[in-house]
């Protein structure tokens, strides 16, 4: 029997294997083609895929130190993802929900290593630990993007996660909230790393404007989980809470003489300023319109003084809510040979989903089949094509072609929605050449853009264009 066993194991483990990396980049810029060779290969030198304790794994931790981290995860499960590591995704994520506990104030394991432990480094008792209080709610935000990108039940409906969900949100912030105002305060105890409040290891305090931050996206994912399980009023208590916390956010830390949002509320009161830790804000989509250009521009300002791991970040958060010509050029950073500590997991991870979501603007929504697809090419870069997205249960490829083309290849099982948004002053839009009646949208940073949707089968391939018309 253990022979049959582990020959299964060796079958499984070549067949995932055969599966990772299958994604490509193809485009007129080749220094975008080579970061993305280059940030492919270095992530999946962190892949383990072998007969470790705690399963199949990524590295997701400081270098040597042969465990994943939870912060860190929750930033690399989109670039896991896109190399076809949604199963290690799975795997890692339940390790972690599994790992809060009472006696933890619900905190979980910050880190755990490839023997199926806390790391030792950072855990010496359910007292004495260490820990980042947006951890839960970041890591609730991935789980929940982990389904939107895989359609895998397993993460709305096991007990497991369900627990992690409702302990999160209810019992992890009463334990941590001591002046019960409903926003969690850090560092109260002795043990001063035993749930620090923020992600901010240098000039913590009481609370970070990322710890308020993660509350806000906590509820927001926690909210949408219920709507999607059949639990309205549960849902609508979430909602509830998460636009409560925002106004606070918006309100209190914002420095209406600096244009900035405060980084963090020392336990004296007095208010900390580190612009980076915004990117946290942005993220997590808790900047109103209003706000977007002085946070941009303070972030930008900061950018010299960014470690890699806040530096990772910004590329994305450049396309999503600035200009997309920015985030190229931060992207050709995060992938230069010349970065220091690029070889940081985070990094290489980071820029894939960088690619993805921020260049090529992909949006997966599994509850509801549902692709959206935002071409953000510009004069630096005229064509780009992703081949073998993997996404719900197969792969699909999208093609950009000048500003004003999309072309979309469904080569998963399912029938795909797809919408295709196009940041063009061009007046008409047609599918295979047929002309259809104009549509136009908002984006996040309220910037108008033309867009079209379509069923597309399986094996099709639909190509969507903008024109002036005729």
């Amino acid at each position: 029997m253990r022979i049959i066993l582990f020959i299964l194991l060796i079958v499984s483990t070549v067949h995932a294997q055969t599966r990772d990396g299958k994604i490509e980049f193809v485009s007129s810029d080749t220094v975008l083609v080579n970061g993305f060779k280059w940030a492919k290969m270095q992530a999946l030198s962190y892949v383990h895929r072998g007969n470790d304790a705690v399963g199949h794994w990524y590295e997701a931790a400081l270098p040597n130190r042969e465990a994943f981290c939870m912060r860190d995860v929750s930033h690399q499960s989109i670039g896991a993802s896109v190399l076809g590591l949604s199963d290690i995704n799975k795997n890692l994520l339940t390790h972690f929900v599994k790992s809060i506990s009472e006696s933890k104030q619900w905190c979980g394991y910050w880190e755990i290593d490839k023997y199926d432990r806390p790391a030792p480094v950072d855990y010496k008792s359910d007292a004495d630990f260490w820990y980042n209080l947006p951890a839960n709610f970041d890591l609730m935000n991935a789980i929940f993007r982990q389904y939107l990108w895989t359609g895998d039940a397993i993460y709305l409906n096991d007990l497991s996660f369900k627990e992690f969900f409702a302990r999160s949100c209810a019992d992890y912030v009463n334990a941590w909230d001591f002046n019960k105002d409903g926003i969690m305060e850090g560092t109260k105890g002795k043990i001063h790393y035993r749930g620090i409040g923020s992600y901010n290891e240098d000039k913590f305090g009481e609370t970070g404007n990322d710890l308020v931050a993660a509350q806000i996206i906590g509820y927001r994912s926690y909210q949408k989980i219920l709507a999607l399980t059949g639990d309205s009023k549960g849902s609508n208590l979430y909602s509830a809470k998460a636009e409560k916390i925002e106004r606070y956010l918006n309100e209190t830390w914002w420095d209406k003489k600096e244009q900035v949002y405060r980084q963090g509320l020392q336990q004296n009161g007095e208010w900390v300023r580190n612009d980076p830790y915004q990117l946290f804000l942005l993220r997590w989509d808790c900047v109103p319109q209003n706000k977007l250009l002085p946070v941009l521009s303070s972030l930008h300002q900061a950018e010299g003084s960014m470690n890699v791991e806040m530096l990772s970040y910004l590329p994305l958060e450049s396309f999503r809510h600035g200009d997309p010509s920015i985030g190229v050029n931060l992207l050709k950073r995060l992938t230069s040979p010349s970065l220091n500590r690029r070889e940081y997991p985070e990094v290489s991870f980071a820029a894939l989903e960088a690619y993805v979501v921020g260049l090529m603007g992909l949006i997966p929504d599994a509850s509801s089949k549902s692709i959206t697809t935002f071409n953000r090419l510009n004069k630096q870069v005229s064509f780009a094509r992703l081949n073998h997205v993997p996404v719900f249960d197969g792969e699909i490829d999208v093609e950009h072609s000048g500003v004003d083309k999309t072309t979309f290849v469904n080569n998963t099982k399912s029938i795909i929605h797809w919408k295709a948004c196009f940041y063009s002053v061009k007046n008409v839009i047609r599918i295979n050449g047929k002309r259809i009646k104009e549509q136009r949208g908002l984006d996040l940073k309220g910037e108008s853009f033309l867009y079209a949707q379509v069923n597309i089968h399986p094996g099709k391939t639909v190509t969507i264009e903008t024109d002036e018309g005729r």
